[in-house]
C-alpha cells in the first residue's frame, strides 16, 4: 500500500507532464513517452529522444604555481597598501599583468612587527629569484623596485607590454611569522 500512493500520485502529477522535456545530467532527452514502476519500486523513464553519452567533468588546469609558493592576483600597477605576513622563508608571488605602457615603483617597507631580511623580484614565472639587478631588490627596512614597460632606463625593470609578471617576495633571515607593507604606484 505504501509503495502504491506514491505511485499513484506520480501517476496523476505525471499525465501532465507527457509533453513536457525531459532533462537528465543537464542533456535534453527528448519528451517523455512513459513512465512505468516496477514491482521492486524502480520506475523506468521512456522519450522520444536519446540522451547521448555524457561528457566526462574537465578537469581544472594544473596550477602555474609551484609547490611551496603561494600565488595570488593583484591589481596593477597600483597595488593598494597592505600589510602581509609570511611564514618563516616561504614565497609569495604576486600575478600582474602589464599594461601597453607605463612606469612606476613597488615598494616594500617594515612594520612595527616582526620583519626580517626581504628579496623582491619581479620575473616572468612564479617563485623566480633568478633575475637582473634592476628586477631584484633586498633590504630589512624597505625595498623599492622601479619598474617601465617597453621602455626603461638601466635603474627600471623592463617590461614587455601586455605580459603577465610575477612580484615574488621571500624574507631570507625570518624565523616564524614576519611582515612588511607592500604598495605599488
Amino acid at each position: 500500500m505504501k509503495k502504491l500512493i506514491p505511485a499513484l500520485i506520480l501517476l496523476l502529477t505525471s499525465a501532465f507532464a507527457f509533453a513536457a522535456a525531459v532533462t537528465v545530467n543537464g542533456i535534453s532527452c527528448g519528451s517523455l513517452k512513459s513512465l512505468t514502476l516496477s514491482g521492486t519500486g524502480d520506475y523506468t523513464v521512456s522519450t522520444d529522444g536519446t540522451c547521448g553519452a555524457v561528457s566526462p567533468p574537465v578537469e581544472p588546469p594544473a596550477s602555474t604555481c609551484p609547490s611551496g609558493v603561494r600565488c595570488i592576483d593583484r591589481p596593477w600597477p597600483i597595488v593598494p597598501q597592505e600589510t602581509v605576513a609570511l611564514e618563516g622563508t616561504s614565497v609569495l608571488a604576486i600575478k600582474v599583468k602589464a599594461g601597453a605602457s607605463g612606469s612606476g615603483k613597488l615598494v616594500t617597507a617594515y612594520t612595527s612587527g616582526s620583519s626580517g631580511n626581504r628579496q623582491v623580484a619581479i620575473s616572468s614565472k612564479p617563485g623566480d629569484f633568478a633575475v637582473s639587478a634592476p628586477c631584484i631588490k633586498s633590504g630589512t627596512q624597505s625595498t623599492t623596485t622601479y619598474w617601465g614597460i617597453g621602455a626603461a632606463n638601466q635603474s627600471q625593470c623592463l617590461m614587455a607590454p601586455n605580459q603577465t609578471y610575477w612580484v615574488n617576495i621571500r624574507h631570507t633571515t625570518c624565523s616564524g611569522r614576519c611582515e612588511f607593507i607592500l604598495r605599488g604606484y
